[in-house]
């Protein structure tokens, strides 16, 4: 009898330990372990018009806000050409503990935000993707989907063996335990989740990001909220491409800085007419900072596109040196000939007025990116 009851004992603390473990993905035939985030969740919703209905549907101490939605469309099965509307939510939660939505009608499901080993956020949606070993074995894949409760959206255009797969509450786990336990199973080639990545999916978490309240305005310093340039969009969109060159005609950047990791190995310095790194003060480094500073690395501020290459082209702007005009046009002259994407300059001053200076600005906008022109910023004033 003893020996049952350490027996059982056994198996339960089995259990116990298997389901504590931390959460993970198969990435090449390895385990990819993430850490839960317990502060935010994704939500998958039918039925909902606005933040304002979804927040008094849920109507739920636990939560705090709606920091984002988005309608999307989704196929209703595989070969069905028709499609549903749904809005997808991210949710913060006020006590940093799971809610569960189970009781409302209108969530079809809800699985909770994760973090990377390097920090990302990772929102788990409702998709996941499965790839067959063999065109043949759809069946396989049918009958899986079946017994998991969980709908085969579609075949994918870009690999005729890898389909959508969707999830509900109802399905036997969220989409980052399916596709574990599909790729488990032995019958697939890979199974993954499908997460809503980067933190543009919700707010960043740069230290001073809920200060740029040009980035996302929240009515912060008695400002107008909502009146910002609708950065978590565009962020959807594009942070920037690293083919694309932004060169900074200021008072240098630092290279080595560590919220700023997309400086361009193109240096000059037009004070001295020579391709060496300077920083002659803190200016240029306020402006690269709003231009490319990394986001989401809980430090700094969040710059407008991380994601291109800035270059650092200095001066000590001054004003007070004989030629400072003709360094200006010269440093103009050394971005368009050294393949710069956009220019920027923010030393506005009488000096715009100057011919050279006007006369290399028209040649950047005309000749620059072989002949598609320059894109070229000026300040307007602080």
């Amino acid at each position: 009898m003893k020996n049952k009851i350490l027996i059982i004992l056994g198996l339960v603390f089995t259990i116990c330990a298997f389901s504590q473990e931390r959460p993970y993905y198969w990435h090449k035939g390895e385990k990819r372990y993430l850490e839960y985030d317990s502060r935010k969740e994704f939500v998958l919703l039918k039925d909902i018009e606005s933040n304002r209905a979804l927040e008094e549907s849920l109507g739920n101490s636990d939560v705090k806000k709606v920091l984002r939605s988005k309608e999307t469309t989704i196929n209703k099965t595989l070969g069905d050409s028709q499609s549903e509307k749904f809005k997808w939510a991210i949710i913060e939660n006020q006590d940093s503990k799971r809610t569960v939505f189970d009781s409302i009608d209108n969530i079809l499901y809800q699985a909770p935000f994760l973090r990377s080993r390097l920090g990302s956020q990772l929102g788990l949606t409702n998709l996941f993707y499965v790839k067959l070993k063999g065109v043949n074995d759809l069946p396989i894949l049918e009958k899986m989907a079946k017994e998991f409760g969980v709908t085969i959206l579609k075949r994918n255009n870009y690999n005729p063996r890898s389909y959508t797969l969707s999830c509900t509450k109802h399905s036997l786990g969220n989409s980052l335990e399916l596709a574990n336990s599909f790729y488990e199973s032995g019958h697939f080639e890979t199974a993954q989740p499908n997460f809503l990545t980067g933190n543009h999916a919700t707010e960043v978490d740069d230290t001073y990001f809920s200060d740029q309240w040009g980035l996302k305005n929240t009515g912060q310093y008695h400002s107008l909220s909502g009146f910002d340039i609708n950065i978590c969009d565009a962020w959807d969109i594009t942070q920037g491409d690293n083919n694309i060159t932004v060169a900074v005609i200021d008072q240098g950047v630092e290279v080595d800085h560590d919220d700023l990791n997309n400086i361009s190995n193109l240096k000059y310095n037009s004070e001295v007419q020579m391709t060496i790194h300077t920083v002659y003060g803190p200016h240029g480094m306020a402006v690269a900072g709003i231009i490319g500073a990394s986001i989401d690395n809980t430090e700094g501020i969040a710059g407008i596109a991380p994601g291109t290459q800035l270059m650092s082209i200095s001066n000590d702007l001054e004003g007070d040196d004989l030629e400072t005009e003709a360094e200006y046009a010269d440093a103009i002259d050394w971005a368009v000939n050294h393949d710069a994407d956009v220019i920027s300059i923010s030393w506005g001053s009488d000096d715009l007025y100057n011919e050279d200076i006007v006369e290399e600005i028209e040649v950047a906008l005309t000749d620059g990116r072989d002949g598609l022109g320059c894109v070229v910023v000026v300040s307007a004033g602080n």
